[in-house]
């Protein structure tokens, strides 16, 4: 268990923008507000992925 919540430390540090995690102790957090967090994350890494495919798509259309 503690290998997917390292993987999920991973994915929160690095698409979640550091103001929304300002002040929070992730090693910390109960399981609810880890979940909210890895949540967020994992949308943000498939908004990130729609704006890069966005954007492949666009310079094709030229």
């Amino acid at each position: 268990m503690e290998n997917s919540l390292d993987a999920g430390f991973l994915e929160i540090y690095k698409y979640v923008p550091q103001p929304f995690l300002a002040g929070v102790n992730l090693e910390q957090v109960d399981m609810d507000t880890y979940i909210k967090y890895l949540a967020m994350a994992r949308y943000l890494e498939k908004v990130e992925g729609q704006a890069i495919a966005e954007a492949i798509k666009n310079i094709f259309d030229l």
